[in-house]
């Protein structure tokens, strides 16, 4: 065969290379965020691929006050979908 398959890393070896908690790890997968591989029951993940969905989730830094989006979720920075505002300010009681 001659092809050698990549190290892949565990939850836990993933969360130490990103400096991360596991939790947060466990989230990413549940909610589908981050590619991930299945072993049976056993999620691993590429370096590789971990890599690459790095690199299309990095911000760019922009003047105070500019907001930029983010193309795979088409929101804004501050994570709520162009057009949407936190609705309408209401008073207590009322």
């Amino acid at each position: 065969m001659g092809t050698d398959l990549p190290q892949l890393l565990d939850i836990e070896g993933l969360a130490g290379q990103l400096a991360t908690s596991v939790r947060h790890v466990r989230r990413l997968v549940a909610e589908r965020r981050i590619p991930y591989l299945k072993v049976g029951h056993l999620v691993r993940f590429d370096p590789e691929e971990v890599l690459h969905w790095l690199g299309d989730h990095r911000m760019t830094p922009t003047r105070h006050g500019a907001r930029t989006t983010c193309p795979a979720a088409g929101s804004t920075a501050g994570g709520r979908p162009k057009g949407q505002g936190f609705g309408p300010i209401r008073e207590p009681g009322r």
